[in-house]
């Protein structure tokens, strides 16, 4: 299928106060034509689905608004087995981070499964956790991988004395985001250079976010995933 001009322009509808985008296409990895769409009529609790031109649905992806926080919540990404690799699971995760754009939302949120982190790190999502003992895993076994990432390893060490530390942790509770940040970096640099985020077997999945400020910060990188999908949209 060829798509022709217009139809990859991201537009939007407006319903109860808020804006979801109308259907659009890509265009996946091996350039085959995928349709980005809402599952029936979009509103706070919502589905969005990618299919390919005959319908068949690729992956999906569960969304909630939470307009009260500011936020949308994501429940399920799923892409079927046989569609994996295609940068399916990236195109919709664009696909809410453009409602996030799209209606001047804060946050992002969701629980990213062991195997999924890197996933999430490489898109530019953050740890979103204040459990002390699983931060100090992470920041252990960076510590580890001096000889791979010595500035990873050096900010590791920093924060990993201060959160040992219960009265510097108590003076300034913002060490454990600061330092869950560093895990976070860690994670992301890693994935963007090719390399596979091999988890610590003691540590499990977690919460993630993606911010107002990490659309500001990751834009460049969000807006050459959209230009690699081929879909008309900028952050």
């Amino acid at each position: 299928m060829i798509i022709k001009p217009g139809q990859n322009t991201v537009k939007f509808i407006e319903r109860r106060g808020l804006k979801f985008f109308s259907p659009f296409w890509a265009v996946d990895k091996g350039r085959e034509a995928i349709k980005i769409h809402y599952d029936g009529t979009p509103g706070v609790s919502s589905r969005i689905l990618a299919s390919n031109e005959y319908g068949r649905v690729l992956g999906q992806y569960n969304i909630k608004f939470l307009k009260d926080e500011r936020a949308i919540k994501a429940s399920t990404l799923v892409v079927d087995d046989n569609d994996h690799g295609r940068g399916i699971g990236q195109m919709l995760t664009l696909s809410g981070l453009i409602e996030l754009f799209a209606n001047k939302l804060n946050t992002f949120k969701l629980f990213s499964l062991k195997d999924t982190m890197g996933f999430h790190a490489k898109m530019g999502f953050k740890l979103d956790t204040d459990d002390v003992d699983y931060i100090k895993y992470g920041l252990k076994f960076i510590k580890k991988k001096d000889k791979i990432d010595h500035y990873a390893a050096r900010d590791a060490d920093f924060f990993l004395s201060r959160i040992t530390n219960p009265e510097k942790l108590k003076e300034d509770p913002s060490l454990l985001e600061h330092a869950a940040y560093v895990i976070s970096k860690y994670m992301t640099d890693i994935m963007r250079r090719g390399q596979e985020w091999h988890m610590p077997l003691y540590m499990q999945g977690s919460n993630f976010k993606f911010t107002d400020w990490e659309i500001l910060v990751e834009k460049n990188y969000l807006n050459e995933l959209l230009k690699k999908y081929k879909i008309d949209f900028h952050f």
